[in-house]
């Protein structure tokens, strides 16, 4: 009985040294860390974000940041996906699908020329 022990004890120990080995190298600061290199799947993600990033709405939505936010992001902003984060590609897309619907909150707004001439002046 007491060898069970000694064998259940050393066991417990070389679990609980594997538990902490493999739970410290997939924590979220090595993903972050981690990027993607593939550069077809870079070139395709940029190729989304630049369509975005050449509608009326996201042109709304900067002016909006700088004239109205002084340029800081507030809650419920869209904020765009990072192009190098490793990610499958149904996250990637559902990512992008979120940002445009997001960006569709500034279809209309329409600005004065008073603040269009303030922010151009500064």
């Amino acid at each position: 009985m007491a060898q069970n022990t000694s064998v259940d004890e050393f066991v417990k120990t070389v679990f609980k040294e594997w538990r902490q080995k493999s739970s410290s190298t997939n924590t979220a600061a090595t993903q972050k860390e981690r990027r993607e290199t593939d550069a077809k799947r870079i070139a395709s993600r940029q190729k989304q974000l630049d369509f975005g990033m050449n509608t009326p709405e996201y042109k709304n939505y900067m002016l909006t940041l700088e004239i109205i936010n002084d340029g800081e992001i507030q809650k419920g902003d869209p904020i765009m996906p990072e192009v190098y984060q490793i990610c499958s590609k149904r996250s990637w897309d559902g990512q992008v699908r979120r940002w445009r619907r997001k960006l569709h909150k500034y279809d209309t707004i329409v600005y004065s020329p008073k603040k269009l001439q303030k922010y151009n002046e500064s």
